[in-house]
């Protein structure tokens, strides 16, 4: 007589995990154009509003465009509501170009594999002829989208000088700034009895007199520099006193 012998079944769960895509699948420009629309929406809408916004349908391209302007920090998506960002805000509120080109930088470097790739090749001639097999082989670009990413990346260089008439790549404004040597910060001494001495207000006259240089009878350029800051504003008529004061207010909130 035959035995059956008893069969054990084993249930085998495979899990397969998304490939991250570290890159943009859109330029910076229609990313850029993208958060504008949610900015004009009240700076937080839905896809669907952003869509109608644009004249776009909500679709699968749209979806990478969306996605895009994440990675460059434009705007967050959180549960199909789209917000700018403080970086976006930052561009947008700019006081000055020099201001408004290193946030843009900021932004366009934001990718990961941009950011890599810029970093690799600093001071450096960039390969520009195999920047795609670069892309593919060494970054796991999709093959079919290597030329397209190629283009976006190198149009960012040139559009925010990270790339000069050489192909060499250029220290961004940014990271100019924050490599510079900086001026030492003054040493509060403490008064008897362990109670911090005041800090002292920002002179406006003192930064006036110090960053001010006339250039006509009636303009002036103001130089501030300081951490994270470095600026010139330039002055013509009465109104532009108000930028100055915006600049100087900023500067006195690093006291308080």
């Amino acid at each position: 007589m035959n035995v059956l012998e008893p069969i054990t079944i084993f249930e085998l769960n495979i899990i397969i995990m998304p490939k991250l895509i570290d890159y943009p699948r859109a330029s910076f420009k229609n990313s850029k154009e993208l958060a504008d629309a949610v900015d004009y929406l009240g700076g937080s809408c839905s896809v669907e509003s952003c869509a109608d916004k644009m004249g776009l349908k909500v679709s699968g391209s749209f979806s990478a465009l969306i996605a895009s302007a994440t990675k460059y920090a434009l705007i967050d998506n959180s549960r199909g509501t789209l917000t700018t960002t403080q970086l976006y805000k930052d561009i947008k509120l700019s006081y000055t170009d020099q201001e408004r080109l290193n946030n843009f930088a900021k932004a366009f470097l934001a990718p990961s594999l941009f950011r890599k790739v810029y970093d690799r090749f600093l001071g450096k001639e960039l390969p520009i002829q195999m920047l795609d097999k670069l892309f593919i082989r060494e970054f796991e670009v999709d093959q079919d989208s290597a030329s397209r990413i190629k283009r976006y990346f190198i149009d960012g260089l040139k559009e925010f000088l990270l790339i000069n008439e050489k192909n060499v790549l250029v220290p961004s404004p940014d990271s100019e700034k924050h490599d510079s040597p900086q001026k030492e910060e003054p040493v509060f001494e403490e008064e008897p009895g362990n109670n911090p001495a005041p800090i002292k207000p920002v002179n406006s006259a003192a930064i006036l007199k110090e960053n001010v240089m006339q250039r006509g009878e009636n303009e002036f350029v103001i130089h501030i520099t300081g951490p994270s800051m470095d600026s010139k504003i330039v002055l013509k008529e009465e109104e532009d006193l108000i930028i100055l004061e915006a600049m100087i207010n900023k500067i006195k909130k690093r006291f308080l």
